[in-house]
Parts: C-alpha cells; sequence; structure tokens
C-alpha cells in the first residue's frame, strides 16, 4: 500500500524516515517526534501567585519630590502674578490717590497764596492809604497855620524839607515854602498829569503858573503882574528838563507885566520867586493825581 507524506502529500517509498521532499518524520520517527513534542507542549507548571509588592520607597519618594517641586513652582508663579497684579493695581491706586491729594493740596496751596497775596495787597493798600491820609493830615494841620483850609485831594508833604505843595479838587494849588515862610497859590495852565507825562518829551512845554500871594510885600519884582491891595497876582512862565532818573532839572524862569500878559520877557530878581517856583514844579512832578 503506497505511503504518502502527512505534511507535503508526496509518495513515501517503504522504510524511509524522512519525506524526500520536505524532510517531515515519518513512521517510528515521527511518532517519536510527535510523542516529545507532545511532552514539550505540557504546559509549564503555574507557581502560585505572589502578592504585588509597592514601589520602592526610594522611587516613591523621587515622584512625590517630583510632584510637590513641580506644585510649589505652579503655586509660586500664581502667588507671584497675583501679588504683582495687586501690587500694580495698588500702586496706580496709591498713585492716583497721591495725585489726587496733591491737586487738592496743590488747589488749597493756591487759595492760601491768593488769600496771602489778597490780604498783603489789601494790607499794602491800607497801609498806603493810611501813610497819605496821615501826610494829608499833616499837611492840613501845617496850612491851617497859614490860615488855608479846604478839602485837599493829594499832597506831596514829606517829600521836601522845603517845603510841599496839596491839591484841591478844582486842580487849584498850594504851595508851602518853609525856606522862605511863605505861602501861595498856583494855578497851572497845564494839568498836573500831563505835565508829569512830559517826561517822556525830549523837549517838555513850558509851565505856565499863575500865582496868588496874599499879604505879599513889594519887592525887586512888583512891577510884575498885577497887585489889588496887598494880593499880588504874577504870572510865570517856566522851562524845564529832565534828568536821566526823570527828576525836574529847573530851566530860565520869566514874567510879564499886568493882568493878563501876552509874552513872558521880564526877569525874576527876587530869589523867593524863583525858590516858589522851582519848588512848585519839583513837588508836582511827582504828586499822585
Amino acid at each position: 500500500m503506497a505511503k504518502f507524506c502527512m505534511k507535503c502529500g508526496a509518495s513515501l517509498e517503504d522504510n524511509v524516515k524522512f519525506c524526500k521532499a520536505c524532510g517531515t518524520p515519518v513512521g517510528d520517527v515521527a511518532r517519536k517526534n510527535a510523542s516529545e513534542q507532545t511532552i514539550r507542549m505540557v504546559p509549564p507548571r503555574v507557581e502560585p501567585s505572589r502578592p504585588a509588592v509597592a514601589p520602592s520607597c526610594r522611587s516613591g519618594n523621587s515622584r512625590t519630590v517630583v510632584i510637590v517641586a513641580m506644585a510649589l513652582v505652579i503655586a509660586a508663579l500664581c502667588g507671584g502674578g497675583g501679588y504683582y497684579y495687586y501690587q500694580s493695581h495698588h500702586t496706580v491706586a496709591t498713585d492716583t490717590e497721591s495725585s489726587s491729594k496733591d491737586k487738592k493740596g496743590g488747589s488749597e496751596n493756591t487759595s492760601s497764596s491768593a488769600e496771602k497775596d489778597d490780604k498783603s495787597k489789601e494790607g499794602q493798600s491800607k497801609t498806603g492809604s493810611t501813610s497819605q491820609n496821615s501826610a494829608m493830615d499833616k499837611a492840613k494841620a501845617e496850612m491851617a497855620e497859614y490860615g488855608i483850609k479846604g478839602e485837599f485831594t493829594a499832597t506831596s508833604y514829606g517829600h521836601s524839607p522845603d517845603g510841599f505843595i496839596a491839591m484841591d479838587s478844582a486842580g487849584q494849588v498850594v504851595v508851602i515854602d518853609r525856606k522862605n515862610h511863605r505861602v501861595g497859590m498856583v494855578k497851572p495852565r497845564m494839568s498836573l498829569t500831563e505835565f508829569q507825562r512830559q517826561r517822556n518829551e525830549k523837549v517838555p512845554m513850558p509851565m505856565i503858573m499863575d500865582c496868588t500871594f496874599t499879604g505879599d510885600a513889594k519887592d525887586n519884582d512888583a512891577t510884575a503882574g498885577d497887585w489889588k491891595g496887598t494880593t499880588h497876582y504874577m504870572t510865570i512862565y517856566a522851562d524845564y528838563s529832565f534828568d536821566g532818573k526823570g527828576n525836574i532839572v529847573p530851566g530860565m524862569l520869566t514874567t510879564a507885566r499886568g493882568e493878563h500878559p501876552s509874552h513872558y520877557q521880564e526877569v525874576l530878581y527876587e530869589v523867593r520867586n524863583v525858590d516858589f517856583a522851582n519848588l512848585f514844579l519839583t513837588e508836582a512832578i511827582g504828586l499822585k493825581v
């Protein structure tokens, strides 16, 4: 009976131990191999299971350290961010509050300074007013000694030891000449305001003064002007200039005969009349009108 290989199906000769086609064992060899294979395929002995061993402490500690470190880093970042946020907002709030206080303080300081300035100005005004009133009171008291009374708006009292002037509301000026113990009235033909503006002129206009001397004595200028009893009416024509500081520099003084002269070509001979005219000019230039 023909035999065939169980693996490849090739025809087998008698008493062969292996297939010539594929080399598969046949016959007794095949059975021996199958027996060995069966023995080899017996499942291995299963050893009893052992309880699971926890990871070593060193490995666990390492992981724990890593986890804790990461947690600390995250917490630090969150905390730092929160602190920065708080600080930045707190700084802004503080700066805003400080700025508000500074503005408020500046406003209060400005207000305080303004009040101080106002009080200072008010004090200066009162001081100036008091000083002016004091000068006017003294001027009135001295004029009263010459029998002169009235309402006066301005005076140069205290400016010169030689005398002073005082102006009334009509623009008429009283001149007290201490040097010559003499008093007279002057009605200037130029307003004192215009006269004071002449400081800016290179060639100032002359001042014409209509003078009145009550109880005057006839002297070397007796022919000048006109007389009515002991009252002497005399017009004085005055040239002048200014120095670098704006002070009066007296010039030529002339007069004329008659009550209403048209030309002033008469020379003044009396020193007291010259002193009187120059005192008026030097005091009138600085009078607060």
